[in-house]
């Protein structure tokens, strides 16, 4: 069972645990980061090697929902493989900046991430009934914390 503690409000522990698992993955096996822009790595990926690199610190409790992390990886790896790659969905945000200072919009980002990777699409259907029927709401959550851990990190500049 997870078990957390200490925990704020308006801190989201999970998302600091994910970049610190990262960062230490990282400088354990002495990667400059490209793995996670390699395709073939990601969508090879098992569940075994994602606890690994999300291990818990000591004290903490595991990392929930690895299997869907692990899904949304493997999403992100065919993106890259069959699709396009990290540094050309940077370059297609570019492309829509309004400033011309070389940063990214940050909701064009999060559009693109929706679009390219099917397991960051978060859309539900409405159950209201109204005169025009059902209809689709799309959250994006996964691609907006995606792009804002990204962007918080200094990693991208965003707009």
């Amino acid at each position: 069972k997870t078990k957390r503690t200490n925990v704020s409000i308006g801190r989201d522990d999970e998302a600091f645990a994910i970049t610190a698992s990262l960062r230490r993955w990282e400088h354990q096996t002495q990667n400059d980061g490209t793995l996670w822009a390699d395709g073939d790595y990601l969508s090879r990926l098992t569940l075994d090697e994602l606890k690994q690199i999300f291990q818990p610190a000591a004290n903490a409790g595991e990392l929930p929902l690895l299997d869907l992390r692990l899904k949304c990886l493997h999403s992100l790896g065919d993106c890259y493989r069959n699709t396009t790659s990290l540094n050309e969905l940077l370059k297609q945000c570019k492309r829509f900046t309004t400033t011309g200072n070389g940063t990214i919009p940050i909701e064009r980002l999060v559009g693109l991430l929706a679009y390219h990777i099917p397991a960051f699409r978060d859309v539900r259907t409405t159950a209201v009934s109204s005169k025009h029927g059902s209809y689709d709401i799309e959250f994006a959550k996964r691609p907006q914390l995606c792009a804002s851990m990204l962007a918080a990190d200094n990693l991208i500049p965003v707009d």
